[in-house]
């Protein structure tokens, strides 16, 4: 939603239009030529494949590090995000290393925000010197109620379309879900859950006794209804005669 893969499709067609001596949409452009344009950005969803996505990105993104040479440009999108979260960061992680090594100029975007704290990547400052980090620029801001109506979302993002430097440590998922019109009980649970998979160990404790409260207050009557409702449609879709 922020921009982050147009971002990196317009560099990478900027790039090629100006190695072909065609027009650049930019004010001002400078670059060192390219031997080749490698990307991993998009993966075709299909029911005729015998493999997850995650199959067809690995087998992707290989091909791109065999092919690249310190001339190479690369464009890498959320690799790591069709896996686990301890394979996928790790994966990318690996992957940052083997293309320090090459020496080639990359643009990659990921959540792997904690990747670089100071238990992981964070501390090898070999790595992080060889590393420009830039995040998109968006401004939260509380929603103003109006003629005394409550709206479905208390928050209101706005993008900015801009790049700055530095590093963002938080994705903003749930605030996203929420200005979409996502159903507000479920954004205020994930609120409650996304504080308890942060915590540090000290507050895991008041955080767990939190989540278990909120499962318990749940309305009973209301889940019982719920489930009849979902059993009555069922039922009425197995007696349809087709």
């Amino acid at each position: 939603m922020s921009g982050k893969t147009i971002y990196m499709l317009s560099v990478g067609l900027n790039v090629l239009l100006a190695q072909i001596g065609c027009f650049v949409a930019a004010d001002s452009f400078s670059l060192s030529p390219v031997d080749k344009i490698l990307s991993k950005i998009y993966t075709r969803e299909s029911v005729i494949r015998l493999h997850s996505n995650f199959f067809w990105d690995c087998q992707q993104l290989n091909k791109c590090l065999q092919l690249a040479t310190k001339d190479s440009l690369l464009l890498i999108d959320e690799f790591g995000k069709g896996t686990d979260v301890i394979d996928g960061p790790s994966l990318f992680g690996g992957i940052l290393e083997t293309l320090i090594t090459i020496e080639c100029r990359v643009l990659l975007c990921t959540h792997f925000h904690e990747l670089f704290n100071r238990k992981v990547l964070g501390n090898d400052k070999e790595l992080l010197n060889k590393i420009n980090f830039y995040t998109t620029e968006i401004i939260v801001t509380k929603k103003q109620k109006q003629n005394n109506i409550d709206s479905n979302n208390d928050n209101f993002l706005t993008f900015l379309y801009k790049v700055k430097e530095g590093i963002s440590f938080d994705s903003f998922g749930v605030i996203c879900a929420e200005y979409c019109g996502m159903n507000k009980e479920i954004v205020e649970d994930a609120k409650k859950i996304s504080k308890l998979l942060t915590a540090t160990d000290q507050e895991n404790d008041e955080n767990i006794s939190e989540l278990f409260a909120m499962i318990n207050n749940q309305n009973e009557e209301t889940i019982d209804m719920e489930y009849q409702e979902k059993k009555k449609i069922m039922m009425n879709f197995l007696k349809t005669e087709f």
